[in-house]
């Protein structure tokens, strides 16, 4: 096991957070018991300037190595579906579920069994993402023609859900019984099916609700679909920008870009003739160029951020190659 030197605690206030630098060797573990101990627990880091307040107080100690923080893989089912768009679902309707408890289904959170399928009996389990069988059919959603049955197997849970967003709105959501057994009727026996509930699992150590995860500018020149894989692979996804305070952080990652502009985690709905982030959410917040962002014409393209002038939003053929930002 490596052992990281340092860890950070905080000590809560009623008007702020304090920060304490440990030099110590421990393992996370032993670093959570000993904040826990002598302070209030390992940092939990809510924004960009915290983050940039706290690289400055360690950097000020002189030392510049790894430091462990509070943010860990969790053991609880944070599942949520692939679909965020909050106006499709009322009350309770998010949570929804139909585990098949005669396979085990929930599992624990391990890391591997993270996106759901629905059997032939119409029931849930939980696979490995990466699987292509027993699934790879799937089903989307589309605004238009509410649910679609793809033919289509030996697709991975990532691949499905590409295919979703691309040519009609997501993988589908089961927010109900009559609509777990609609779709249930819509697919053959004895096949499963690809459905757009997934697991995150990672959470702060002090349960405090902070969205913020730290941004990763990936120096390589990719395509946007290339970028987005590889930011599923080996961090968390392509980089949402859902308000200002993110896009200035965004700004301050793509100085240091070796393309012109780099990818962010915003396609257009051919179908839908609207822009949407990874999550699935629709783009609120906006920072275009000048008559980038609306209008027709965006048919297959996807966005990136200026790497130097304004720092503005441009919509650009997903065939391009260029350096991108993950979100971690």
């Amino acid at each position: 096991m490596c052992l990281y030197n340092t860890g950070l605690c905080t000590l809560s206030s009623c008007f702020t957070h304090q920060y304490y630098f440990v030099n110590m060797s421990k393992n996370w573990t032993e670093a959570r018991s000993y904040c826990r101990e002598n302070y209030t627990d390992l940092v939990t880091i809510d924004n960009p300037e915290e983050m940039n307040r706290l690289i400055n107080s360690v950097n000020l100690t002189g030392y510049t190595g790894p430091a462990w923080i509070g943010l860990e893989k969790g053991n609880s089912c944070n599942w949520q579906w692939s679909l965020e768009e909050r106006r499709l679902y009322s009350d309770g309707q998010t949570g929804f579920s139909n585990w098949d408890s005669s396979m085990g289904a929930p599992h624990t959170a391990d890391g591997n069994t993270n996106c759901v399928g629905m059997r032939h009996n119409g029931k849930w389990n939980d696979i490995p993402c990466a699987s292509k069988s027993p699934v790879g059919f799937f089903l989307c959603y589309d605004a238009n023609q509410s649910y679609i049955f793809i033919n289509q197997s030996n697709r991975t849970w990532t691949e499905a859900q590409r295919y979703c967003r691309e040519n009609h709105t997501d993988l589908v959501s089961v927010r109900n019984q009559t609509e777990n057994d609609l779709i249930h009727n819509m697919f053959p026996s004895k096949t499963w099916v690809w459905i757009g509930l997934y697991r995150d699992y990672w959470q702060w150590s002090d349960q405090r609700n902070s969205s913020f995860l730290p941004l990763i500018l990936v120096q390589e020149n990719m395509t946007w679909n290339e970028a987005q894989s590889y930011c599923r692979e080996n961090n968390v996804d392509l980089v949402s920008v859902y308000s200002e305070e993110i896009q200035n952080w965004v700004e301050r990652k793509v100085r240091s870009a070796t393309s012109s502009h780099v990818w962010l985690g915003l396609r257009f709905s051919c179908r839908l003739k609207l822009w949407f982030w990874v999550t699935g959410s629709v783009a609120c917040y906006q920072n275009w160029v000048p008559g980038n962002g609306s209008g027709a014409g965006h048919c297959g393209n996807t966005a990136a951020v200026q790497s130097g002038g304004g720092h503005q939003w441009v919509s650009l053929p997903e065939t391009q190659k260029l350096n991108f930002i993950c979100s971690k």
